[in-house]
């Protein structure tokens, strides 16, 4: 619990008392962790925030059992196709978008999904007169190199390579930024748009059909296997712990108007230099492994200008060393074996 102390801790979030919170994407690896969060305070402050989810999968309910402090209610159905049901929702927080490696190369579900699911989820707080919307986008929107060493701004206008695998959802995620905000024009009673553009994530709980290198690694250093790297290992990257994005985004309910903002924390790493952290950091009595290098040249900038979150007083207080702890601590408690790599 102590992460939660850490970031959760110390802020004051009385002015969520007994609100309700529609959240799409909830089953998903950061919709967990934002339903983690918001369990928490209802644990310690007993502040009765209410969860209403979007669930594609009857199925899917169970994993929501475990939330003892927070009533949670469920609406069924696609994000792009879901039945409009009359209920009390003071804030939308939308994450839903397909995010594994393989549905990522059907380009007309990922479209469908982030593009029209949006269109049909501002439609139900039409309906509902939503005061504030949530918006999880991507850095993906920017491209994959930054030419600055200090990171993208919000209004840097770089954007994908047409051609590259990842672009649809990158150019995806900016048509329902615009979206969002051409709504947020029109409907009177739409106060707050907070959109976060999000970068990579450490830490716990992953889902198993991920494909991110930061996850690779960890299962390697916990399965005593040393960490092969098909590049050079230069690219840099930002990682934060979805704890701190679930505070941040918590804490924006209280912003007005359009905000469009950045996470991570203040420092970037290469990926050699994450793999080197997770093969040799001191953890109980798990053995060290090694990194090798590959010869591929591989050297792009996919962080964050973080100046708009500093100024809004939004910051992440998990290190990258407090992410590989909770990372080897999970798959250490769950007994983790090689067949479920």
């Amino acid at each position: 619990m102590n992460i939660y102390k850490e970031v959760l801790g110390k802020q004051n979030f009385s002015f969520l008392f007994k609100k309700s919170i529609l959240i799409t994407g909830a089953s998903g690896f950061l919709g967990m962790w934002l339903v983690r969060a918001i369990n928490y305070l209802n644990e310690r402050s007993n502040l009765r925030i209410k969860i209403i989810v979007l669930l594609r999968s009857k199925n899917k309910r169970k994993f929501f059992k475990i939330f003892k402090a927070t009533k949670i209610e469920f609406i069924e159905g696609s994000i792009t196709n879901f039945v409009f049901v009359n209920k009390k929702i003071d804030y939308v927080v939308h994450l839903a978008a397909e995010t594994s490696e393989k549905k990522n190369k059907d380009y007309i579900a990922v479209t469908n999904t982030i593009i029209n699911g949006t269109i049909r989820l501002i439609k139900y707080c039409e309906k509902l007169k939503i005061s504030s919307i949530t918006y999880l986008s991507s850095g993906g929107i920017y491209g994959k190199n930054c030419k600055s060493k200090k990171g993208w701004h919000e209004n840097d206008r770089s954007s994908p390579n047409l051609y590259d695998k990842v672009a649809t959802y990158g150019l995806s995620k900016k048509c329902s930024e615009n979206i969002l905000i051409e709504s947020y024009k029109k409907l009177n009673y739409l106060k707050t748009l907070n959109i976060f553009r999000a970068f990579s994530f450490g830490g716990s709980y992953f889902n198993d059909n991920n494909h991110f290198a930061y996850n690779n690694f960890i299962k390697n250093r916990i399965l005593k296997k040393d960490i092969f790297l098909k590049s050079n290992g230069d690219s840099i990257r930002n990682y934060m712990h979805p704890l701190d994005l679930a505070c941040w985004i918590l804490l924006s309910k209280k912003l007005s108007k359009v905000n469009i903002i950045n996470t991570g924390r203040n420092e970037n790493h290469s990926i050699s230099k994450l793999a080197n952290k997770i093969a040799k950091i001191e953890f109980n009595d798990l053995e060290k492994i090694k990194v090798k290098k590959g010869n591929i040249e591989d050297k792009e900038n996919y962080i964050p200008n973080l100046s708009t979150a500093k100024n809004l007083g939004l910051d992440a207080k998990i290190s990258l060393e407090m992410q590989i702890e909770d990372s080897l601590e999970y798959y250490n408690d769950r007994k983790f074996k090689s067949s479920s790599v």
